[in-house]
């Protein structure tokens, strides 16, 4: 059965200086070298590990590129004594999905592809055993979920061979693509929203056939390499015997080992297999949020300004390149009469949940990440969400998940 892929994390000022230096002006680095620490609000985490039954909850609030609220509690893993640390890596589920977006803006940014390519284009031979209605599914499609890639992948066994499958990730893609194609798409490709996690693998593939890299080292190498994230990996983190990483829960509360079992098949990673530690991906959160083009210390690094506005443009149900797209008050900037635009995702394998909120008007992101889902993960997180909103003094905590 298809696990749902939705994600978040935490940071330390420390961690982000050499991102910033490469952000921001001289003026900028200086003023924020004489900025406090941030503020830690580990204990107020640690009432919410408690109050929602989870093992582990870290939160933190970026504001100007600077780390103004962190905070990190709970244990690895259940029935153990090892204590997480905002060092660790968490499991990102598909806020995966806007780094695999960023990652194909970042090629049509060098023209190696363009949103308008189509499927058949990348992988000419499929033309001659897919359905003939996938002719019109285009990259942008895919990563804006319009491409008619169904939402599930368990027709004619496909789930069941993805899972079995013991070919390298990029070759299960390709069983991927010929599994989804060889039926029609759900609508025509562009004209209905189906959030897919197979849409996001499709469009790993077309990037890694493209560059001629598996796209795990292309998204290693073109972007988190650039974004100084050295933490960086696929499936659940650490290795099975030790509890050197946090490990994600089933929703009795059963920790889960980092094994196979431990996440969904490879073949899917670019809709949601990436972990990290909660600081590299708070520099993820940052360049987003200054990119935007209604972020009045607009920096656009990495991309192109054209690039974010591409990946921020909501299209079918609200949702963008990787981002699905809202407003809410307390993201207004400086125009208080009116809603501010906001990007976030959350993200679960069904072992893990995690969220982020970017609002570009106030130069503002906050992440948290739970390594449990069930009921309590969710709720866990959107209460350290407005824990570290309401700890900075930042605007309406109560609206922040609304």
């Amino acid at each position: 059965m298809n696990r749902v892929l939705l994600v978040v994390v935490g940071l330390a000022w420390s961690s982000t200086t050499s991102f910033a230096q490469s952000a921001y002006s001289e003026t900028d680095t200086k003023a924020m070298a004489e900025i406090p620490a941030a503020l830690d609000v580990s204990t107020q985490l640690a009432d919410l590990v408690a109050k929602h039954q989870v093992p582990a909850l870290a939160a933190v609030l970026i504001e100007g590129g600077v780390i103004r609220v962190e905070g990190v509690a709970g244990v690895r893993a259940n029935g153990t004594d090892a204590k997480t640390t905002l060092d660790d890596q968490w499991h990102l589920g598909s806020c995966t999905k806007a780094m695999t977006a960023t990652l194909a803006a970042l090629m049509v940014d060098r023209q190696q592809l363009s949103w308008d390519t189509p499927l058949f284009e990348v992988f000419p031979k499929l033309a001659e055993t897919a359905d003939a209605g996938w002719g019109k599914a285009t990259l942008g499609m895919f990563v804006t979920n319009t491409s008619g890639t169904p939402g599930g992948l368990d027709r004619d066994g496909l789930w069941d061979r993805l899972w079995n499958t013991n070919e390298p990730p990029s070759e299960a893609r390709r069983m991927l693509i010929a599994g989804v194609t060889k039926f029609p798409p759900i609508a025509e490709p562009g004209t209905k929203y189906e959030y897919a996690n197979g849409g996001f693998a499709i469009a790993g593939a077309m990037m890694e056939r493209t560059a001629g890299l598996p796209f795990e080292e292309l998204l290693r190498r073109e972007l988190f390499g650039p974004l100084g994230i050295t933490s960086a990996g696929f499936a659940a983190p650490g290795v099975p015997g030790v509890t050197a990483q946090p490990m994600g829960h089933t929703k009795e509360g059963k920790a889960v080992p980092p094994t196979r079992a431990g996440d969904n098949p490879m073949g899917i990673a670019p809709a949601g297999c990436v972990h990290m530690s909660i600081r590299d991906w708070a520099k993820f959160a940052m360049l987003h949020a200054r990119g935007d083009s209604r972020n009045p210390n607009r920096r656009a690094e990495v991309l192109t300004p054209q690039a974010f506005d591409w990946l921020h443009t909501p299209r079918l149900q609200n949702y963008a390149g990787g981002w699905a797209v809202t407003n809410r008050p307390w993201a207004d900037g400086p125009d208080e009469d009116k809603e501010g635009f906001v990007l976030t995702h959350a993200g679960s394998n069904t072992m893990w949940f995690a969220v982020v909120w970017i609002a570009p008007e106030r130069d503002m992101a906050m992440l948290a990440v739970t390594n449990i889902a069930g009921e309590g993960g969710p709720k866990a997180a959107d209460e350290a969400i407005q824990t570290v909103m309401k700890q900075w003094g930042a605007g309406r905590s109560d609206e922040v998940t609304k």
